[in-house]
């Protein structure tokens, strides 16, 4: 149970990180925490870190793109969700978003913040993943 109100306080600290400074609270915490700070932010960075970068509408460079350095916006209203509505993703901290500008889904990794995957958003069946 302390361990469970440790762990809620670690996710609620990350998650009012002041806008860039989300690395840095994570650090400040592993000199707070001691000893327990691994096991507390590994459960609590995936979702804090989505919430986070969805909050703050994070632009993540899109690796290969065609265009040299392109971005895709992190936000909410852009997740692509599992199949079942509702269905959550991002156990793991890896989310799927439209990236309607360019026209794919990007897969975030949002503990490393970096997008690691890029594919259309559309083929000849319609939306892909969906």
């Amino acid at each position: 149970r302390a361990a469970a109100a440790m762990a809620a306080a670690v996710r609620a600290l990350l998650e009012q990180s002041p806008p860039g400074e989300l690395l840095n609270v994570a650090s400040d915490l592993r000199s707070i925490l001691g000893s327990d700070a691994a096991p507390l932010l590994s459960a609590a960075a995936p979702s804090a870190f989505r919430s986070l970068a969805e909050r703050e509408g994070a632009a993540l460079a899109v690796p290969g793109a065609e265009d040299g350095e392109e971005l895709a916006l992190v936000c909410d209203a852009g997740r692509v969700r599992g199949r079942d509505e509702g269905e959550e993703d991002d156990d793991d901290g890896v989310c799927r978003y439209l990236d309607a500008a360019h026209a794919r889904i990007v897969t975030v990794d949002h503990v490393r913040q970096a997008v690691t995957a890029a594919e259309a958003a559309c083929d000849a069946s319609g939306l892909s993943g969906a």
